[in-house]
């Protein structure tokens, strides 16, 4: 009665895990540009976030400066081209189709216009004159 049980609770386990694979499946792209461009773009969309916590916590007391934030900024544009360029790669040449990349491509477009808009915005807060005197 009890191995009876085990077999059947195993069976159950087993169909759980399969599901879950087969769902985890549906979620990963299947060119290796896609992957890269799902992974840099998630960590696009993590890197704001961060950068607000570490701009609240400098607000507070000893934080970083303003240097730190721009070259931080840069390194999250960057980041955000990346997964930008990478997907339309993916998309263009490698014939990427899923939907999480398309996602990824808009939305990293969209962060990389709103990053250089930040900076312009705080270029011209340093600079009130402008760059170019």
């Amino acid at each position: 009665m009890l191995s009876s049980l085990l077999h059947m609770l195993k069976k159950i386990w087993s169909a759980i895990i399969s599901a879950l694979q087969a769902f985890l499946s549906f979620l990963q792209p299947g060119t290796s540009f896609g992957k890269w461009s799902l992974g840099l773009g998630i960590a696009s969309l993590a890197a704001p976030l961060v950068l607000s916590l570490l701009n609240g916590f400098s607000t507070m007391g000893e934080g970083i400066d303003t240097v730190s934030l721009v070259i931080l900024q840069i390194i999250f544009i960057a980041m955000s081209g990346d997964a930008l360029v990478i997907g339309l790669l993916g998309i263009i040449r490698h014939k990427e189709r899923h939907f999480l990349v398309y996602s990824v491509v808009i939305i990293c477009l969209w962060l990389c216009l709103a990053e250089l808009a930040w900076l312009v915005r705080l270029s011209e807060s340093i600079y009130p004159m402008g760059l170019i005197n």
